[in-house]
């Protein structure tokens, strides 16, 4: 055998995740959000005159913007044929309010090509977004994962077979639609306020 050996590690099918902040005054929002949704709601996704008061707001109206934007950048990160322009999407978005005790199911959003959540309020123990490895059902046993790489959570996150992350208020996370993820159930007394979205294009 050659004593230098030319070799490469091809990452192939990556899931790519952004996360980023965005710099917005989430505790305004926060409260506007809880006066349009109600103490009894738990979505505006349900309720058109709901949702449009929240797409009236002011602030909504910026994120709305800037995450064309971000999706225009992210499209074309993962070799998407989507969104070559802010303009091009058009955006499906609404508000959540988590209360104790609530959870979201695993599931994913079909018939949209980003799709993402922008964190609006959250506590130190907030429930955690879920993201499943697509390969998991096709996986014959559980994957030894070395624990100090489990423990940190340091990327890149090979083998894992779920990824657990626990949001920042005024943090943004977007990923390819067909990503299957769940929300742990909302442990905590605080509320977990978030805005969810897909985009296609138009």
């Amino acid at each position: 055998m050659s004593d230098s050996i030319e070799s490469q590690f091809h990452l192939l099918f990556p899931v790519v995740v952004l996360e980023m902040k965005l710099g917005l005054d989430a505790a305004a929002y926060a409260a506007q959000i809880k006066d349009v949704i109600g103490d009894g709601n738990y979505t505006t996704y349900h309720d058109e005159g709901v949702n449009r008061r929240f797409l009236d707001l002011p602030i909504t109206k910026e994120l709305v913007a800037g995450l064309k934007q971000i999706a225009t950048v992210y499209a074309k990160k993962i070799n998407l044929d989507r969104g070559r322009n802010p303009e091009d999407w058009q955006i499906n978005i609404w508000a959540n309010v988590m209360k104790q005790h609530d959870a979201h199911e695993l599931h994913m959003h079909a018939m949209s090509s980003v799709s993402g959540t922008y964190y609006v309020q959250t506590a130190p123990d907030t429930s955690a977004i879920v993201f499943e490895d697509p390969a998991f059902h096709r996986k014959m046993y559980e994957v030894p994962i070395d624990a100090h790489k489990k423990q940190t959570g340091e990327p890149p996150y090979y083998n894992y077979n779920n990824w657990y992350c626990k949001p920042v208020a005024d943090t943004l996370l977007m990923w390819p639609s067909w990503l299957s993820h769940r929300v742990e159930q909302q442990k905590a007394d605080n509320e977990r306020i978030s805005v969810s979205f897909n985009l296609d294009s138009k």
